[in-house]
């Protein structure tokens, strides 16, 4: 069965919205340390993910260990510590990470590795302007062009435009063509009229608006 308690494995999980928690096994030499690292990694939770300690003792990493890894699908780290024979040889069986470590920074820098390959960025449609529909052109082998006048924000190639009539969205599609003086362009500021060709869309009449949305 494939293992559900190595790094790639939980940062997958935790990718996939499958393990919305990081949890963790901690066995150290020290309590100072312990409570150190303790602290350290559960502040690097964030909206996106929990990172929990569930046990953190002193000593040798045993078969106890190894067990609760499994049943909590939990990496084990170990800090200025060894390894039970029985319990890396339990590990190797059920495929779980033992990582070791004697500098702290090193032990949260791994961690937040496995949290940024697990964290991706959220996206949202946000509107970055309007025009208006001033004239239309017909124009061979391209099809209905909208003479427009930006009113707020800007225009940009890569932009989604819909297109709003009496207050009610009939169309939604990719920008086809900007034009600036009869320039290509990339973009077009408020204050300015250009040229716009919306792909699959030929029924711009004039008096439509134009709002304009890209994903950030």
């Amino acid at each position: 069965m494939e293992s559900k308690t190595t790094s790639e494995a939980i940062s997958q999980a935790l990718q996939n919205n499958a393990m919305p928690k990081l949890r963790l096994i901690l066995k150290t030499d020290t309590t100072g340390t312990a409570e150190a690292l303790k602290a350290s990694l559960e502040a690097l939770s964030s909206a996106e993910i929990l990172v929990q300690v569930i046990q953190a003792t002193l000593g040798i990493i045993n078969k106890s260990d190894i067990d609760m890894a499994v049943a909590a699908q939990a990496l084990v780290i170990g800090f200025n510590v060894k390894i039970d024979p029985r319990a890396k040889q339990l590990a190797k069986q059920e495929k779980i990470d033992i990582k070791l470590y004697n500098v702290i920074y090193k032990v949260v820098d791994d961690i937040k590795a496995i949290i940024k390959g697990s964290v991706q960025p959220k996206l949202e449609e946000k509107e970055t302007g309007t025009a208006e529909v001033r004239n239309i052109f017909k124009v061979p082998k391209v099809g209905a062009v909208a003479g427009c006048y930006v009113l707020t924000g800007t225009v940009s190639q890569t932009a989604i435009a819909h297109v709003i009539r009496k207050g009610e969205e009939i169309y939604k599609g990719k920008i086809g063509s900007l034009k600036r003086l009869k320039d290509d362009v990339r973009s077009v500021a408020q204050g300015y009229e250009c040229g716009i060709g919306i792909e699959g869309f030929d029924e711009i009449k004039v008096g439509d608006e134009i709002r304009f949305t890209e994903m950030r």
